[in-house]
């Protein structure tokens, strides 16, 4: 129990206030009176990490029914009893699209004991009260209560009365006021900031009438905190007045916060905002001592409170931590920028002179180019702003990734390859030639990538690779330093799948080409069906480091196409002749284990099977029909039963194995919506058993895909083709931390996430725009 106070009654009057408050692990608060009284408690309402933020206003008075004149001709004036009065909020004190509102309701020049109680107009008035005042005496107190959906509060007095209505903050999105950023609830904390009485933060003497004193806060409270939630006490007071507590760098509003009487004690909770200095003031009408309690902050830890731009929007808000952001410029034209550092904290645009507070830059950027903001005073930070290509892919990220790391990825439509950072924002791209499939961080900090050339593999649009292609590789400059591949130099490499070799070298797919004696029935990737007796393999190929052949596997020698085939697709190889090869494998990912074997997908055949590198036989397979060596894994669920077409593999992609030996899949759940799923193997039991399965939240996403398990336990999804979100991050809890959609037509194949460290981010700015060579 903190030493602060929620309410200070006096014997015989019905004291009231709000709280915001912690429940405990159990949902649980408790309530400690220092002397026996009956309590009521009332809940208003609760706060959830997703909730709406606060938006600091200046206080507002939407209500005085002592005035003969006000800007709403519908409120009423002179004292109201037994009823209730709307009040217009939304679109005249507050935006239409508020949802809620901070605002202290006070009763005054009552004759008798009277209540008022503040809802959301159409709701029915509660059976709470929001202030209590007896005969003769001014009463305000606050509360956060939601709105009508059309902007409206209402408020219910018993007695007639006078009422008055200050509006201090607002609840609801920023969308609600493009541009803007609000302050979510960021912790909840009772500490005792100021006591006149004691000379805690001012000196041990009552206020004087009509003063102010300043309370810095910035001390007391975490950077990035833009308003606070303050208890105000007004006790031992020399004659009746009020308290107001407001932004030390604005005029000091009318608003009241407490009214007290001579020698009483009063306490209220305020919702108030920060000066840029972090400072705010209370103002003292007559004699008395105060005490100022804080119990909630608002805001976002960080230095950058508010980043927006004109004409065109940033792609990101700005979260805590994160330190680059994207903007299209115009092409042409200059764009405006609003910097809004933290109270407390200055920033200087591209070698400005630091200001503290709001303020706009105008900058005429080209495409790639940049703007620098740097913060010092309570932190320092140093963020960058990037003008997009018009034509990069329109990111939508949400969230904060469990771990800090990068996500390398490639899209097939706009062809740039790209490394995101923990908020999804591209901190590195480069714009390609051609379309690339995917994008291979390597060990040494360059990245590969494969020009896709149509179809399923190489060749398999009906134009043959002349000369055969392999795997670019890149520094971050963009220049080529390397390739892998092709075979021999004359079979090109499929782009599925490309792994570092231990010792040097790497690990390939290839799909050559052959003919069967007989022809098999086969469905044509672009609709219709056909036979044909030409097949593709899927062989799997370690290079070494000079690009020679040391290790093969192929399918042709190990599975059964006639009965292993669940999908048998074809692909055009020829236009003239009209020639279809039948993928009937379509091997698209390959897994080294620690003792050498190997773990892969099989898109076609259903499949995930491990493969022993010294024997090249199927040791165990999940999914699809029985192996031709070795054993097929019986699929159980969670519950231990038989599979049900819910879990087995239809399409399967990126197979791997976790560090607690279950297996991972991309399952694209053809003609259902794609699943990350995971099994636990049994080998002794030959099961493997449902342990875990997040299902898309769309429907489509009938290929490409990838689910990695991190280091930390998370995992990383890419959801594959057509799907929004494209990319998430989910925590080991279940958590989707970081979520990254794209538009519905693009294509992403896979992502790939690798450490922080993996990439410096100044590095990374500075190599980053233009066109891979």
């Amino acid at each position: 129990r903190s030493e602060t106070s929620v309410l200070n009654p006096r014997p015989n009057d019905p004291t009231p206030n709000l709280a915001v408050v912690n429940v405990d692990a159990t949902r649980t608060i408790c309530f400690y009176s220092d002397k026996p009284t009956e309590l009521i408690v009332d809940v208003t309402g609760w706060f959830t990490p997703t909730g709406d933020p606060l938006h600091e206003i200046t206080p507002t008075r939407v209500l005085d029914t002592r005035a003969e004149a006000t800007d709403d001709s519908t409120l009423p004036v002179g004292k109201i009893g037994g009823r209730a009065v709307a009040i217009r909020v939304g679109g005249r004190a507050v935006p239409t699209g508020a949802t809620a509102v901070a605002v202290t309701v006070t009763v005054t020049g009552t004759t008798e004991a009277t209540y008022a109680t503040a809802f959301p107009c159409g709701t029915g008035v509660p059976p709470t009260s929001t202030t209590n005042a007896l005969a003769g005496r001014d009463r305000g107190a606050p509360a956060l209560v939601g709105l009508a959906s059309d902007g409206n509060l209402c408020v219910y007095v018993d007695k007639p009365a006078h009422l008055v209505v200050d509006v201090t903050g607002w609840f609801g999105p920023d969308t609600a006021v493009p541009g803007t950023v609000g302050s979510p609830l960021e912790q909840l904390t009772t500490t005792r900031l100021a006591d006149s009485r004691t000379g805690l933060a001012w000196p041990a003497q009552p206020f004087g009438s009509a003063k102010s004193a300043q309370l810095d806060l910035l001390a007391s409270v975490p950077v990035g905190t833009t308003a606070v939630q303050l208890n105000l006490i007004a006790t031992r007071a020399a004659a009746a007045g009020f308290l107001t507590v407001y932004p030390c760098g604005q005029g000091r509003p009318e608003a009241s916060a407490v009214n007290f009487a001579a020698g009483a004690t009063e306490t209220a909770m305020v919702t108030v905002g920060l000066d840029d200095s972090g400072k705010v003031c209370v103002y003292a009408s007559a004699r008395t001592d105060v005490v100022v309690d804080l119990f909630a902050v608002y805001g976002s830890p960080g230095g950058l409170h508010a980043l927006t731009a004109r004409p065109n929007p940033m792609e990101q808000g700005v979260q805590a931590g994160q330190l680059d952001h994207t903007v299209r410029c115009p092409s042409g034209a200059a764009t405006s920028l609003t910097v809004d550092p933290a109270p407390g904290v200055l920033a200087s645009v591209d070698g400005d002179p630091a200001t503290a507070g709001a303020r706009t830059v105008t900058r005429q950027v080209a495409v790639d180019g940049t703007i620098s903001i740097q913060l010092s005073g309570a932190v320092t930070e140093s963020h960058l702003v990037r003008c997009l290509p018009a034509d990069f892919p329109r990111l939508t990220a949400t969230g904060r990734a469990t771990t800090p790391g990068w996500y390398a990825a490639s899209t097939l439509r706009a062809p740039f390859v790209f490394l995101l950072d923990e908020y999804g924002v591209p901190v590195w791209y480069k714009r390609t030639v051609s379309p690339v499939i995917g994008a291979w961080p390597l060990a040494n900090g360059n990245l590969a990538w494969r020009v896709w050339t149509g179809g399923g593999f190489p060749g398999g649009a009906g134009v043959p690779e002349n000369p055969p292609l392999g795997y670019e590789i890149h520094d971050l400059s963009g220049a080529r330093v390397g390739t892998v591949g092709p075979v021999n130099g004359t079979e090109p490499l499929d782009w599925h799948e490309l792994l570092e070799r231990p010792g040097g070298g790497h690990v390939v797919i290839t799909y050559p080409q052959r003919t069967i004696g007989s022809s098999r029935p086969c469905n044509k990737s672009t609709g219709g069906t056909t036979s044909t007796n030409v097949v593709v393999d899927s062989d799997l190929v370690e290079l070494d480091a000079n690009g020679a052949v040391v290790w093969r596997w192929s399918s042709k020698d190990h599975t059964d196409l006639v009965t292993e085939t669940q999908l048998p697709i074809c692909f055009q190889v020829a236009t003239a002749p009209d020639v279809w090869a039948l993928d009937y494998m379509h091997l698209n990912s390959a897994e080294r284990l620690p003792d050498g074997d190997y773990v892969v997908s099989a898109r076609h055949f259903n499949s995930v099977s491990r493969i022993d590198r010294t024997t090249g036989a199927i040791e165990w397979k999940l999914g699809g029909t029985a192996p031709t060596t070795g054993f097929a894994l019986t699929l159980l669920d969670s519950a231990g039963n038989p599979a049900s077409s819910g879990i087995r593999p239809i399409g399967p992609h990126d197979a791997r194995v976790t560090a607690s030996g279950t297996v991972t899949l991309h399952d694209n759940h053809i003609a259902f919506a794609p699943r990350a799923s995971e099994f636990r193997l049994d080998l002794v039991a030959r099961t493997a058993t449902l342990v875990d399965q997040r299902i898309s939240a769309n429907a489509q996403g009938g290929t490409l895909g990838s689910v990695r398990r991190q280091p930390d336990g998370s995992t990383v999804i890419g959801w594959g083709e057509g799907t929004t979100p494209w990319l998430e991050d989910v925590s080991p809890a279940g958590v989707t931390t970081l979520s990254v959609g794209l538009p519905a037509q693009e294509l992403v194949y896979r992502v790939v996430k690798v450490p922080a460290s993996t990439y410096d981010r100044a590095a990374l700015r500075a190599a980053s725009g233009g066109t891979a060579g």
